[in-house]
């Protein structure tokens, strides 16, 4: 062995180790990173959930007080308040789960072929129930190609992007749904999107934690919707951007694979 190749080796396993180091740090950061933006987002959460709770307890405390008695009318007003504050819960605690789901990578997606107007529909339906001030204009194919999906799992990610939309800052009252299938899949066009969530759509790729501080206009909930939809997509080969600009309108497009036709 050459004199010159001993140090040079050793040269070549010190770089090599410094790399790993770097490597390491980088990652070791980026956990850092993750975790704090977790915790901003959980705070974020528990506060809410501390809210609806307090809601729950103090409707019901007055239903059961025996000192008071209420009329059918605010009856079902208390009741009411504990139905939504009840609902509200359940939906913390349900994008809790997905959030940590999803980051484990424990989410159990089984696509199948499903029809897109059937999810689709529904969804809309139930955005319209919890959002009454919301109306759609929709224009959907009767018929075409199944798509090739979860159907709980898209059904979950559709209904937690039109709750942010729904939530966001003086949100738009109208939007437009349009569906068309093209060769390899079906897209859904959703129109009147605001333009600060259409350019953080552009911006980030909404699949790391970290990214989800980059945004004051969005709230920190709707930022964890957005990153569970995002990764709910990935894991069913499903894409989206932001479409429109100045002159056209401004609006997301979700482009869902379908089932491919087999030649016989």
């Amino acid at each position: 062995m050459n004199k010159q190749q001993v140090p040079n080796q050793g040269l070549n396993q010190l770089k090599e180790l410094q790399n790993e180091v770097s490597e390491l740090k980088k990652k070791l950061d980026d956990a850092n990173v993750l975790n704090h933006a977790m915790w901003t987002l959980l705070v974020e959460i528990s506060r809410r959930m501390q809210v609806s709770s307090a809601a729950i307890k103090a409707a019901v405390s007055s239903l059961l007080g025996y000192d008071i008695f209420w009329d059918g009318s605010t009856q079902h007003e208390l009741l009411e308040i504990v139905d939504d504050s009840a609902d509200q819960v359940s939906d913390q605690i349900t994008l809790i789960s997905l959030a940590f789901r999803s980051e484990s990578r424990s989410l159990e997606i089984k696509p199948e072929p499903n029809e897109i107007q059937e999810i689709l529909t529904l969804v809309l339906d139930a955005v319209a129930d919890n959002y009454s001030d919301l109306e759609f204009e929709i224009e959907i194919f009767p018929d075409g190609s199944p798509i090739l999906v979860d159907y709980e799992y898209l059904s979950v990610s559709l209904k937690l992007l039109f709750e942010v939309l729904a939530e966001s800052p003086k949100p738009q009252k109208m939007y437009r749904v349009i569906t068309r299938e093209e060769e390899n899949f079906w897209f859904i066009d959703i129109l009147g999107v605001k333009n600060e969530i259409t350019e953080y759509l552009s911006t980030v790729t909404l699949c790391n934690a970290d990214e989800l501080t980059q945004d004051a206009h969005i709230s920190p909930t709707n930022k964890l919707k957005l990153l569970v939809m995002c990764r709910i997509f990935g894991l069913q080969d499903i894409h989206f951007k932001a479409i429109g600009g100045l002159e056209n309108e401004a609006g997301i497009r979700i482009l869902i694979p379908i089932v491919k036709k087999i030649d016989i």
